[in-house]
């Protein structure tokens, strides 16, 4: 199991092995295949979550990955974003292959700001909260109480009826949460806002 500790060790490995034009390579290929491993146990635990939206310890472990690793890990690879960004540029035009990569990593460090990750942590709890929400929501089609997605399936059957009547509950089950989904989407927007703005950007 991927670790805080085992985290912070391989991190810091990358923070203090040497960088310049010859091991520039193989440093962005160590840091990206430990990116694609905390993201890989963030999606484990994301799933694990969707698949039994009920399963109170699926969802524990995904919220405090989210509250607790990711935090962390986004302020290291900031800081590991500043350190390839301190190359001379050089350094860095020596491989052209990689321009993509490092433009990409340099507009990821210029709309980077700390206290973002907090914020990117309750939008992950808040649509946690709609997608159990929505998955506790149901229909009865021809005596069958059915979940939304099973009555999804049911818009493909053959017979229009059916596709009709599932399509239907099952909007008029959306309704009952309406008032719900409405203060969650105002207070996403509100927390988008102020991460577009601690990022930098200007609105009129």
């Amino acid at each position: 199991m991927l670790t805080l500790e085992a985290l912070k060790t391989r991190y810091e490995d990358l923070a203090v092995h040497p960088l310049d034009a010859e091991t520039l390579p193989q440093w962005l290929h160590a840091w990206s295949e430990l990116r694609k491993e905390v993201l890989e146990h963030r999606a484990k635990r994301q799933l694990a979550h969707h698949q039994d939206v009920r399963n109170s310890e699926a969802e524990a472990a995904y919220i405090k990955f989210d509250h607790d690793v990711m935090p962390q890990v986004n302020q290291v690879e900031h800081q590991l974003q500043v350190r390839l960004l301190e190359l001379t540029t050089h350094i860095i035009y020596q491989h052209p292959d990689l321009n993509l990569i490092i433009r990409q990593l340099q507009d990821d460090a210029r709309v980077y700001h700390p206290k973002n990750d907090a914020l990117e942590a309750q939008i992950s709890t808040i649509i946690t909260q709609f997608n159990k929400a929505r998955s506790a929501l149901s229909i009865n089609l021809d005596g069958q109480t059915l979940g939304l997605h099973q009555a999804f399936t049911k818009q493909f059957a053959t017979d229009r009826n059916l596709r009709e009547a599932a399509f239907l509950a099952s909007e008029e089950a959306k309704l009952l949460m309406a008032e719900d989904v409405d203060e969650m989407m105002l207070e996403l927007l509100n927390l988008r806002h102020h991460i577009a703005q601690n990022a930098g950007f200007k609105f009129l």
